[in-house]
């Protein structure tokens, strides 16, 4: 059999621009060969509730028979809406008829509005046994150890830091366990904070890799799966999938949603610094905007960082301090609240003035707002709502502050790599080095609220990923021979605690984990 898997990134309820998307990848195709294209193709997804809608059905069967007049041979994914409910469906045509049908069986949350269907489907085509589904349903289907010639698996499966890994072991199990080639094609792009990797793969009856797609990017391949030979390739580094899908997320929220620049605010530390060059990669120097928004407890450095970053990026940008603006407020609130002592007040109006500055900006340019907060401030509530925790979307929001220095050095190492001759940076090395500051009171640090980093990070990712309690983080700090006060992990749980109320009011996060705030962790406000 021949087969082409098609790695697009539909847009949601863009049906028009996915139909010349499908096909596009259909021109120059030969009529023997059965293309292959990803879980809801035709209408994008997630649906979530707008599958309640009977347009969505309707304008879809139009895009569906249009791909059927095409006499193609070809397997694509669409909402349909039938006597017996709706449902998330896969549509298998050959030669300009519908052959069959695959409906999704088990629902994942996603399939709000869709009714259970009947799984996995199996089908005569060219003399071979192949069946074809959705990757919820792989698992039931290999109980029965039905014997086939092929298993084609269409997909919108969302990224993590450990997914494709994950899955790709289980997969190779399956084609084993069944005895036969599996292909798998996933999208690529973004709807919100879920990144989908592709990272579409073909793999022979015993398991082995045989063919790989390219992560966070288009691409189209021919398969022979009746002598489908084995590769070797290296995956790609961790740190690289990161870059990328923060990359994917940006261009595709911008664009998507028809927002042309961004704007944020550069501060001079690592933060601000790493969101600015990422959003450079995905929108274009040209689209990004940088505001220095100094007060008068900003270092020196501070302000010099900041402009290191933006010159290094070639980014227009401006200077705007906020002093006067501070001074102002301050006077007007103590006429009202006389000899009030510099508190928490006062330190959190400056990121208030800043976010309004900000958002000046953006809607002067017709931009969106980057969030620049960290998982590790998140997490601790280490940041002003209203003020600093604001935005359109929040690009670092699933990245713990170890890990945004990680991935800053990662950046600017390959930016060496392809520039060697270069004498700056992307991401300024003072921004890295040095130690953070909110910089809203004179000689504050991090470090004089919240752990040190490390400790911190370890803490958090204990307890939110590996759902620890206090004791059992103890224990893990004496097995390494770390000291930790228990008190300390105390502090950060109970913080972790009364700042759920904060986190639902941020931005959509990009997810990366399985412990993405406003994503997958979901616990009571109060």
């Amino acid at each position: 059999m021949k087969i082409q898997i098609n790695q697009i990134n539909p847009k949601t309820l863009g049906l028009d621009y996915n139909k010349e998307l499908i096909a596009d990848c259909l021109k120059g195709v030969n009529t023997d060969v059965l293309s292959i294209f990803p879980e809801l193709s035709v209408s994008g997804g997630m649906l979530f509730n707008a599958s309640s809608y009977n347009d969505l059905y309707s304008n879809s069967m139009m895009v569906c028979q249009s791909l059927i007049e095409e006499k193609r041979d070809l397997i694509f994914g669409t909402p349909i809406q039938s006597s017996e409910g709706c449902f998330n469906s896969l549509v298998m045509v050959e030669g300009g008829e519908v052959l069959a049908l695959s409906t999704k069986k088990n629902l994942s949350p996603f399939d709000i509005g869709f009714q259970q269907g009947g799984g996995i489907e199996l089908v005569k085509y060219n003399n071979h046994t192949l069946a074809f589904g959705f990757l919820e349903d792989l698992e039931e289907f290999a109980k029965d150890k039905i014997q086939t010639d092929l298993i084609v698996i269409c997909s919108n499966y969302i990224y993590n830091q450990s997914s494709q890994k994950d899955l790709f072991e289980q997969m190779v199990i399956w084609a084993r366990t069944l005895n036969a080639p599996i292909a798998f094609c996933n999208r690529y792009g973004a709807e919100g904070g879920y990144v989908f990797s592709g990272g579409s793969f073909v793999i022979n009856r015993k398991g082995e890799l045989c063919g790989l797609f390219s992560g966070f990017s288009q691409e189209s391949k021919s398969f022979e799966s009746l002598t489908l030979k084995p590769i070797v390739q290296n995956p790609t580094p961790k740190l690289q999938n990161i870059h990328d899908a923060l990359t994917t997320a940006i261009k595709d929220y911008f664009q998507k949603n028809g927002i042309k620049k961004a704007v944020l605010g550069l501060s001079g530390g690592i933060d601000s610094a790493l969101v600015a060059a990422i959003a450079v990669r995905a929108l274009g120097k040209e689209n990004v905007i940088g505001i220095l928004m100094p007060s008068e407890y900003s270092s020196e450095h501070s302000v010099e960082d900041a402009l290191s970053s933006a010159k290094n990026l070639e980014i227009e940008h401006y200077i705007v301090p906020i002093k006067d603006m501070f001074n102002q407020c301050s006077t007007t609130y103590n006429e009202v609240l006389p000899n009030q002592s510099f508190n928490i007040a006062e330190e959190n109006l400056q990121s208030r003035l800043r976010m309004i500055t900000l958002m000046w900006f953006a809607n002067k340019f017709g931009a969106g707002v980057l969030n620049t907060t960290n998982k590790s401030e998140a997490a601790v509530g280490y940041g002003t709502i209203y003020g600093d925790t604001s935005g359109a979307i929040s690009i670092i929001a699933d990245l713990y502050k170890t890990e945004v220095w990680e991935l800053s050095k990662y950046i600017n190492n390959q930016f060496l790599e392809e520039n060697p001759s270069s004498t700056t940076l992307p991401i300024p090395e003072n921004s890295i080095t040095k130690a953070p500051s909110a910089e809203l009171r004179p000689g504050q640090k991090d470090t004089d609220s919240l752990p040190d980093y490390p400790i911190l990070d370890r803490i958090l990712k204990e307890y939110l990923e590996n759902c620890k309690t206090t004791e059992e983080i103890l224990n893990d700090f004496e097995k390494d021979s770390l000291h930790v006060e228990k008190q300390t992990i105390e502090k950060v749980i109970r913080l972790v605690k009364i700042n759920e109320w904060k986190r639902r009011q941020c931005p959509t996060a990009i997810k990366l984990t399985n412990s993405c705030f406003g994503i997958d962790r979901k616990v009571p406000i109060s």
